[in-house]
């Protein structure tokens, strides 16, 4: 299985630096390169804690209410589990960032495989996310992901799609493409 993953429509690179696997289910930790303008949308994780450590550049971390925590380089800080989050690098250069995830996360990191695979072969759409409802929907179901406040009501709905679509072989067929 591949240690380095890129996804070409944001341009961002991850090294899997200890798996849930290595870490006999320890950790999680890899190793991202966050270009200019990268970020991800305001969510939570329920099972696991998130270590986030600027490398090279500035990382700007999102909370709730508005709290923004920008980390320089050599700073850290834990997300708790149930802690809304987002990171949004807002330099003009590229960031590199180390996440360690506890307890490891097999999910996560597939996650991550299947969405850098999808944006590979050219299956995002016009607003930089996967086309197809289920697949974002397994992405977010293995990652523990939720989306918080007003979006929230979209959690049981992909919770939803995300079951037919295991029930239908959608997740296995991910797998098999992206995460051997």
């Amino acid at each position: 299985m591949k240690r380095t993953i890129h996804n070409p429509i944001l341009n961002d690179t991850v090294t899997f630096l200890r798996t849930s696997a290595d870490s006999e289910g320890t950790i999680t930790e890899v190793e991202a390169t966050v270009m200019p303008g990268g970020c991800n949308p305001p969510h939570f994780h329920r099972s696991y804690d998130e270590i986030f450590m600027a490398i090279e550049g500035v990382i700007r971390l999102e909370l709730a209410k508005g709290v923004r925590i920008d980390l320089s380089t050599g700073e850290s800080f834990v997300v708790k589990a149930g802690q809304v989050h987002s990171f949004h690098n807002a330099t003009d250069a590229p960031v590199r960032v180390r996440t360690q995830i506890s307890p490891g996360n097999e999910g996560f990191e597939n996650s991550l495989r299947i969405l850098y695979g999808l944006a590979s072969d050219g299956l995002y759409n016009r607003r930089r996310m996967p086309r197809s409802v289920e697949h974002l929907a397994i992405c977010a179901l293995m990652s523990d992901s939720w989306l918080p406040g007003v979006m929230s009501s979209f959690n049981l709905l992909l919770r939803i799609v995300a079951r037919f679509a295991r029930w239908r072989g959608v997740e296995q067929q991910l797998r098999r493409k992206y995460c051997t």
